[in-house]
């Protein structure tokens, strides 16, 4: 409330626009972010930051085309700082994945882990993207597994890596990884209990995949075809 005072004296100070943009991050007031980053991207043109806050507030908003203009247009003004232009383009990769703009997603996740190799959010998404598409998953395999090595009680980078070696087919390396994610955190995952119903469905271990899959259903964040599923008895791609 005291930026926002601020701002009515006096809307010419980029450092109160940059804090009040933080708190919005903070507080998760994505509503408020995008209203505030839109007038400081008028006020401040050059100033990189206010682009990422736009950008990251429609992505959570899941409004992808808005995302990636504000990134594209932001990530160009990122002078001497490799860290922020990594931020810049991870976040693009995301934006134009789900765009359906894949070699432009692939390129940005590229660009970023030339600035930083070890960059696991990125390696996780650019892994789970290609296994989601079927693509260079040996290329995937590699880096989810990177990120495992580095991360071994994340459930989010374990799901990865159990489902691109789910894609691979290989099951029972798969089911081995879902096991962790769930013993770290993974029980109350809709995503990951599904996952660990198709790794059981293809193992024939059919009754305690539909169970599997009750159990994510009730989790939420489960694909459309999780209902197919359970009547079925099997996967459904």
């Amino acid at each position: 409330e005291m930026y926002y005072k601020s701002i009515e004296l006096d809307n010419s100070k980029y450092l109160v626009w940059n804090q009040l943009l933080y708190i919005n991050s903070e507080l998760q007031d994505v509503e408020s972010m995008i209203k505030d980053s839109e007038q400081a991207m008028e006020l401040f043109p050059n100033q990189p930051m206010v682009y990422l806050f736009n950008g990251l507030s429609h992505l959570q908003k899941e409004e992808y085309k808005e995302a990636a203009f504000a990134l594209e247009q932001g990530q160009g003004l990122v002078v001497d700082n490799p860290a922020m232009q990594s931020q810049f383009l991870s976040n693009l990769g995301d934006a134009y994945y789900n765009l359906n703009k894949f070699q432009q997603a692939w390129m940005n996740y590229e660009r970023a882990l030339k600035i930083n190799p070890e960059n696991d959010y990125v390696l996780n998404n650019y892994s789970y993207f290609l296994s989601l598409r079927k693509e260079n998953l040996d290329l995937a395999q590699k880096m989810s597994y990177e990120v495992v090595r580095r991360n071994p009680n994340n459930a989010t980078y374990l799901d990865t890596h159990a489902w691109v070696l789910f894609q691979m087919e290989n099951y029972s390396s798969a089911k081995e990884y879902i096991e962790q994610a769930l013993q770290y955190g993974g029980q109350g995952m809709g995503e990951i209990l599904e996952h660990y119903g198709d790794i059981l469905s293809k193992l024939n271990e059919t009754d305690l995949a539909i169970e599997k899959w009750k159990a994510a259903k009730i989790a939420g964040g489960v694909s459309d075809k999780i209902d197919e599923k359970i009547t079925s008895g099997k996967y459904v791609e």
